[in-house]
Order: structure tokens, then sequence, then C-alpha cells
């Protein structure tokens, strides 16, 4: 009985290695364009997972087929894809060669394409603990005006003397805010107010409408700004012109009669950038006899003379009507 057994299972063995064998067939051959082989052609099994591509000569093996009906599909960049016809593999097949195969070039024409790259209208050098609100922030909370902003910022205390916020008093660590003297608040890096060393903040802040973002600076970065700069800066970073011709119309409404209607139309022109923003705005207050009424017409012109300057020239107007003072 062992014998028959040590005798039986050998041969058992080889009978199934000598069927798998069988089954396995193998597709080849070459692909060229011209004279020339074509390298890294995708070499798919249609309607399956397996594949392969070819290799710097134009060569390709496809192993571990069974019996059945294949249709190969070729593709390349630049070239019109390929197909093979109906290939039948039998069980007495194990290899296929195809032979050379040729792909013809296929042009393409596209669209233009502009690839623009916004410029940063942030300082990379600004670290510590300063802050920037950026444009994504401003989108998404929408505010109604600067205060709302800038009480989110830590370290930054702001006391409004009216509900739309037109008239802020901003304290940076620690320091009072009522009328702070020792504060610099820019619009693109320009003093906003006509006194930049009496409580500029207090007299004019421009509408989020027209903002893209806000430097705080508080942190050592402040005695760049000059002696006046003690409690820090304040930079308001307005929208720039688009790289296309765009008009646009942004209209709202809320409680307490507030409304809004900011139209802006702009483009760039190869280097030269220009825009026209109109902002009309109004507000009954949160308290009786506080009316407000806006309108803030602002135009720029923006030009790259080259990698490292630049010319920017921006008009603004500004008439605000105020049922009460900013004092209250």
């Amino acid at each position: 009985m062992k014998s028959i057994f040590k005798c039986w299972l050998p041969v058992a063995l080889a009978g199934l290695v000598s069927t798998v064998n069988a089954q396995d067939a193998v597709i080849k051959g070459n692909l060229s364009s011209g004279k020339s082989p074509l390298a890294y052609v995708n070499v798919i099994v249609n309607n399956s997972l397996k594949g392969t591509y070819t290799d710097d000569k134009g060569n390709f093996k496809i192993e571990k087929l069974i019996p059945g009906e294949y249709i190969l599909a070729f593709s390349s960049i630049g070239f019109e894809p390929q197909f093979t016809d109906k290939i039948i593999i039998s069980k007495n097949d194990e290899i296929i060669d195809l032979g050379k195969m040729s792909l013809e070039a296929k042009n393409f024409q596209i669209s233009e394409i502009t690839i623009s790259v916004p410029q940063s209208v942030y300082s990379e050098k600004h670290l510590s603990s300063n802050h920037v609100v950026t444009k994504a922030e401003l989108e998404r909370t929408q505010p109604i005006g600067t205060e709302e902003v800038l009480k989110k910022v830590a370290g930054v205390n702001v006391s409004g003397d009216q509900g739309i916020s037109n008239r802020l008093n901003i304290g940076i660590r620690g320091s009072y805010p009522r009328r702070a003297g020792n504060l610099i608040v820019l619009e693109d890096g320009s003093p906003i107010a006509p006194a930049p060393y009496l409580a500029p903040e207090a007299y004019y802040n421009p509408p989020t409408d027209r903002l893209d973002g806000i430097e705080i600076i508080k942190g050592a970065d402040i005695l760049t700004y000059g002696t006046n700069s003690m409690y820090g800066v304040v930079n308001y970073i307005t929208k720039r012109p688009p790289a296309k011709p765009t008009l646009g119309a942004t209209i709202t409404g809320g409680e307490n009669g507030y409304k809004s209607q900011f139209i802006t139309y702009g483009g760039t022109w190869n280097n030269v950038g220009a825009e026209l923003q109109v902002l009309n705005k109004s507000y009954d207050g949160f308290q009786d006899n506080n009316q407000m009424h806006i309108l803030n017409v602002t135009s720029k012109v923006f030009a790259e003379l080259g990698s490292r300057s630049s010319i920017y020239l921006k008009m603004n107007y500004h008439q605000e009507n105020s049922k009460t003072t900013y004092s209250g």
C-alpha cells in the first residue's frame, strides 16, 4: 500500500502542472511609427484589467492568457487609438506573435489656454503674532463692516461708534482703543486718513465689499512702519482688477433697512489691469436716529513693468451722510 502511494503522487502532480502550463498562452508584438519604435504605448486586453506597455524598442508581451477570444487596444498620446481584429486562442496555442504593427500620428487642435498666477497681496515677511484675514474668510463670513472682521482677531480690541462700523476705535495688544493715536491704518500700504497721527481709524475705514484681505501687524515688524506704530498697524488690501474683463453686481438686503448695491467692471489687457467699483449702501441702524448712507466710487489701474516693478494708481470718492455723529 505504501509503495503504490509513493509512485502515484508524483505522476498526479506532473499531470496537474502539465495541464496548467497548457492553458497559459502569450500574445506579443511590436509597435512603431514609420521607422521609429514606439515606447510606453498602452496595450490593454479589451474589456479586462489585463494589459502592459511597450518597452523602448516597441516590444510588448501579455502572458497568462487562457483559451478564448481577445481584442487588444493600443493608445498613446499623439496617436490614433487602434484595435486588433479578434484573436482566438485555442488549447494548443502557446505564443501568438502579431508581428510588427504601426500607429498613425494624430494632430490635436486645442483652444487657447491662459495661465495666470495671481499676485500675492500679503507680505511674506510678516511672522510671529501678526495676522492676515484672507479673501476666503471675507467671502465666507460676508461681514457688514470692518468692525465685524477685526473683532474676531486675537489681540485686537474694537469699539465702533456706529452700527455699520465706519468709525472704529482700535486697540491692539492691550492698548486703549478710544481714539488711538499710535496706530497706523493703511489701504494698500498707504495711509488712509488726512491726519494719520490723530486717530486715523476714526475718520474712514474702507467698506468690506472692496476688500480682498486685512493685515494686522502687531509683532516686532511694526518697527518698519515708523515711530507712530507703537500700538500696531492695520493694512486694508483692496481687490485687484480681474484677469479677464468682468462685469459684476452684488445686491444685498437685510434687517433694519440694510441695503447694499455693489457694481464692478474691470479686466486685464496684456500687462495692464483696470477696474471701476461703485458701492451704494444704506442702513437704519440698531437704534433710533442712527441712519446712514454711503456712496463709494473707486477706480484703479495696475501695470506690470517688469518682474520687480509695477505701477498702481487708485482714485477714491467717498460720500457719507450720517444722522448721528461718530461720537454717538
